[in-house]
């Protein structure tokens, strides 16, 4: 396969960057160590790319690994571009709302959502300090260390059952802090068809945000 990776140092873990088939085609890849088993290649919602490998993983190995999986890697940052030139359409077609009309729907959402995550938070025997919701460009739910749940509020205006799966997903890293097999299964013992909610987040979860310049009030759910 034509391109070169080559390596380089930055603060917070080596940085490798990728050459792609197309002239001037870069990708940089942080890679992380940690106790874990097996080598991981991710892109995140914001776009970065990340090579989590286990202590001891040999740089040579590495280098192979991202090599073998560059041509799943640019169409993966490819999908990314194409979801961030519609969420980009979408937020350029719809005027913003008021202030004070966002931050009642702020709390609307924050309501819908701190109820939901006490009730699942029981039923999955676990527990979480504070739940936040924000206006985040790229992620719908996040769960710090700590056990602070952080919400984007527009998910409250997908379907209920996949507000339930987003609430679900989150409170799953209280027991589990990655996206592992056992995480999964944490997540299909409470909600067995999560992968139709996913599923629906992928083909219309950017369409969400269309919904700001709207009139909404029927949408938010009691």
């Amino acid at each position: 396969m034509s391109g070169k990776t080559s390596r380089g140092k930055q603060s917070g873990g080596t940085i490798i960057n990728i050459e792609g088939i197309g002239e001037g085609t870069w990708i940089s890849c942080e890679i992380l160590r940690s106790g874990r088993r097996t080598a991981a290649l991710e892109v995140s919602q914001d776009g970065l790319v990340r090579l989590r490998l286990p202590y001891g993983y040999p740089e040579e190995q590495a280098l192979e690994f991202l090599e073998r999986k560059k041509a799943w890697l640019f169409q993966a940052m490819e999908k990314m571009s194409q979801r961030q030139k519609k969420r980009e359409e979408v937020q350029a077609a719809c005027p913003e709302i008021s202030g004070a009309k966002e931050q009642e729907y702020r709390s609307r959402a924050k309501a819908i959502l701190t109820r939901k995550a006490d009730a699942y938070a029981k039923k999955m025997g676990v527990t979480y300090e504070k739940l936040t919701v924000k206006d985040q460009k790229t992620r719908w739910g996040s769960c710090s260390a700590k056990g602070n749940l952080n919400f984007n509020w527009h998910i409250v205006l997908a379907p209920e059952s996949v507000t339930d799966y987003v609430v679900i997903h989150e409170l799953a890293h209280r027991v589990h802090m990655n996206h592992s097999a056992a995480f999964y299964q944490t997540v299909a013992a409470v909600m067995p068809d999560y992968r139709r909610q996913e599923q629906w987040m992928k083909e219309n979860g950017d369409s969400l945000r269309a919904f700001s310049c709207h009139d909404i009030e029927n949408m938010l759910y009691s």
